[in-house]
């Protein structure tokens, strides 16, 4: 409990007794989280601490990414990528894999996020070593190919904007690049630091209205970097002894905005 500052004494534990991703949605009040484990998805109940039904199967790998689009009139969409090299899209809190889009191979997808576009069109973004692809999770169709890059994409966010969706990726090799998620047009591409520079993204809005992609590096080191201009924001912020494996953000309501 954030505004306690202490546990709820409830631990979810999955079904396959492994827990390697996970997201959360708010539902018509009801908040749940969806859990990817070795071969398993799993709904939870986060306030009952329970969870949802059966655990959902039809990987055959370990789920290693995990995102919810939406939620719009009570239901949403968890799209999970797994070491079989296969992207699921399911119901929640239903759990049936959606007809509009079976089970598709591609390759091992390294992450995955989701957004709803000003139109509420919900979306997905699947970032693999060599395609960077946007997915349209109800009325299916061609996916959205973003090129424009030669290394490999290891990190994924995106910024639900009054104009649209921004994609913004990390490259291996320093480098993060953002396109508009409709028709894949280019926004800008910058090196931002050495190898693994972008092993995380999220991003944020400041309380000046700009929009700006946080990365956490191999490096230690997190970095703020303006989409727009193509530039850095301000100076790298310090304190890791190690790699950043993840990164979030949140605002608060004196206008402040943490990482």
């Amino acid at each position: 409990d954030l505004r306690e500052q202490a546990p709820i004494n409830r631990r979810l534990r999955g079904s396959d007794g492994s827990i390697r991703s996970l997201a959360t949605a708010q539902l018509d009040g009801w908040v749940v989280a969806v859990t990817g484990g070795s071969r398993t998805v799993q709904v939870w109940d986060l306030a009952a601490g329970e969870a949802v039904g059966e655990p959902l199967t039809g990987h055959d790998g370990s789920v290693e990414a995990l995102a919810i689009a939406g939620p719009r009139d009570g239901t949403a969409f968890a799209v999970s990528s797994s070491r079989d090299k296969s992207v699921r899209i399911w119901d929640v809190p239903g759990g049936a894999v959606s007809p509009r889009r079976p089970s598709q191979q591609i390759e091992i997808v390294e992450a995955v996020a989701t957004a709803r576009s000003a139109r509420g069109q919900a979306l997905a973004i699947t970032c693999s070593h060599t395609a960077l692809q946007v997915w349209d999770l109800e009325r299916g169709g061609e996916l959205v190919q973003l090129t424009g890059y030669d290394s490999p994409v290891v990190s994924v966010t995106v910024a639900e904007l009054p104009e649209g969706v921004l994609v913004a990726a990390g490259h291996w090799d320093g480098w993060i690049s953002a396109w508009w998620a409709a028709g894949g047009i280019p926004v800008s591409c910058a090196e931002i630091g050495d190898l693994g520079a972008a092993a995380s993204l999220a991003t944020a809005k400041l309380a000046d209205g700009r929009l700006v992609a946080v990365a956490g590096g191999w490096d230690g080191k997190v970095r703020v970097w303006d989409p727009f201009a193509g530039a850095r924001a301000s100076e790298p912020l310090t304190g890791h002894t190690d790699v950043v494996v993840a990164v979030a953000t949140a605002s608060t309501a004196d206008g402040r905005t943490l990482v």
